[in-house]
């Protein structure tokens, strides 16, 4: 797998960034801290340019979407690996 440039998080109608992570393993980090009995929380920035360090609280009922952001500034219909289209949600009740 390869890391993204970016992932773009939409929690709590804000959205938020994540920087050089594999998609897969936010995913990963962002399911297993829905479904713990623990409290976990997700790293993230917010802001443009100098963007500002975050922490989001990950846990039952709590929607919180998540897609990797084309970066390359190329958009093509047909092809699959426009990663702008592939979006993975989570929402756990």
């Amino acid at each position: 797998m390869t890391k993204a440039r970016r992932i773009a998080i939409h929690y709590g109608g804000v959205e938020y960034a994540i920087s050089d992570r594999e998609l897969q393993s936010v995913v990963d980090e962002v399911a297993n801290g829905m479904n713990g009995d623990e409290v976990r929380w997700l790293d993230v920035a917010i802001g443009q340019g100098r963007s500002t360090p975050a922490r989001l609280l990950l846990g039952t009922g709590i929607p919180i979407a998540i897609w990797q952001v084309n970066t390359e500034g190329t958009e093509s219909v047909d092809s699959q690996s426009d990663t702008s289209t592939q979006i993975d949600a989570i929402a756990v009740d």
